[in-house]
């Protein structure tokens, strides 16, 4: 089980944050642990929590390599961790599945030291291309609508959209995918992130850190080197402006 690229930056910015590896942290929304499992046989100090909210996720949790150190998220919400357990808490794409987002964040200000770190990596709802189904402006229209349907209709017939089979005809696609995206993804406005946020924590945006990191992950070429300098040059809003609308906003958080 190799472990994503993206959670390198997870890690990457725990090092440059604490210098050093064995802080206490914890993977929120962690799923079938390939960050808690390789993080923890690399020297780091790391426990996850999920939910497990049906057989295919609860299968996860199962077959996890990492299941010892991994932690179900009770009905209420409630992380099953004492106040103040963790030095830095990471997520990877999960804030857009959360339902009640008021809760979350109250349990990560708990379960956070007081001069903790957080690092959360998810999209907001103005991202172009739905990224769980892989068609454009899908999470834009309203649930049921003639105009979402043609639209999705027409991208699919393009060759878009993402988990398709050829013995599954496109109205079981759409019909599985919509239930998914109305039931399972709860896409936000930055206002209205920031909105509940705010209240318990500073905001600090970091989508530069994470393409800085990943081009200079690349072998070094006069490409490379080029687009690195135009980003160190370029002001920090269109970096945001442009991961946000790819679908990842990046955010550092510390307690109030």
């Amino acid at each position: 089980m190799g472990i994503p690229v993206n959670y390198l930056f997870h890690l990457n910015y725990l090092e440059n944050t604490f210098k050093k590896k064995d802080v206490n942290s914890l993977d929120y929304g962690c799923g079938d642990g390939k960050l808690v499992f390789h993080a923890n046989i690399n020297g780091y100090n790391f426990k996850g929590v999920d939910n497990y909210y049906d057989a295919t996720s609860m299968d996860e949790f199962e077959q996890s390599p990492a299941k010892e150190n991994i932690f179900v998220i009770s009905n209420d919400g409630k992380i099953p961790f004492p106040d103040g357990s963790f030095d830095y808490v990471c997520s990877e794409q999960v804030f857009e599945h959360i339902q009640n987002l008021e809760l979350v964040l109250l349990e990560l200000n708990r379960v956070l030291k007081e001069n903790g770190e957080m690092l959360h990596v998810f999209p907001f709802i103005d991202y172009i291309k739905e990224g769980h189904y892989g068609i454009p402006f899908f999470h834009w229209f309203r649930k049921d609508t003639i105009l979402r349907r043609g639209w999705t209709f027409g991208m699919y017939k393009f060759g878009m959209g993402f988990h398709r089979k050829k013995e599954k005809p496109f109205k079981q696609w759409y019909k599985e995918a919509s239930n998914f995206i109305d039931n399972y993804c709860f896409y936000r406005t930055k206002k209205d992130f920031y909105e509940v946020c705010l209240k318990y924590f500073i905001i600090e945006r970091k989508e530069k850190d994470k393409v800085l990191f990943h081009l200079r992950r690349k072998k070094p070429n006069i490409l490379i080197k080029t687009i690195l300098w135009f980003i160190n040059r370029i002001p920090d809003k269109m970096t945001i402006f442009l991961m946000q609308k790819r679908g990842s906003v990046v955010l550092g958080m510390k307690k109030k």
